[in-house]
């Protein structure tokens, strides 16, 4: 009786330490998020934007779409240019109404993180600051159209 619980017990311990995965590996790095962000300076009534893409750890981004938002009163002046590691063939400016515009960008050729559009502004307000300026709405898309996050 007293091995058949020796025997059980081993059994058990054998099996619970065998089951436990022995763990060891390292939880990969999370992926960081793809975003954009935009730096401003303002002289006078003129305003120039560079809007930057974040987190592209690659050159997978062939296109992406963003809102500029900017203070009332300001123009945006078309068209937005590509600039650093954007090689975009195609920019267009939609609805560029008060406070707002949307602008999309694509090519053939894929880019990572950096500058990639300059946007310029005229009739920008005296009380207008470089913070009131910002970008929203921002999608990045792959060489197939699927959107990189």
């Amino acid at each position: 009786m007293k091995t058949d619980k020796i025997i059980i017990l081993f059994v058990f311990a054998i099996l619970i330490l065998t089951g436990c995965g022995g763990g060891g590996g390292a939880s990969p790095a999370p992926t960081p998020k793809v975003s954009a962000s935009i730096s401003t300076q303002i002289t006078g009534s003129n305003a120039v934007s560079a809007i930057s893409i974040n987190g592209a750890t690659s050159p997978v981004i062939y296109g992406f779409q963003v809102t500029v938002n900017f203070p009332v009163g300001a123009t945006f002046v078309s068209p937005a240019s590509a600039i650093g590691v954007n090689s975009a063939s195609f920019i267009d400016a939609s609805n560029p109404g008060q406070g707002s515009v949307l602008i999309v960008s694509a090519g053939s050729a894929g880019f990572g993180s950096g500058d990639v559009l300059s946007v310029n502004f005229t009739t920008v307000p005296n009380s207008a600051q470089a913070t009131d300026f910002t970008v929203t709405d921002f999608i990045a898309k792959d060489s197939n159209g699927a959107t990189v996050q």
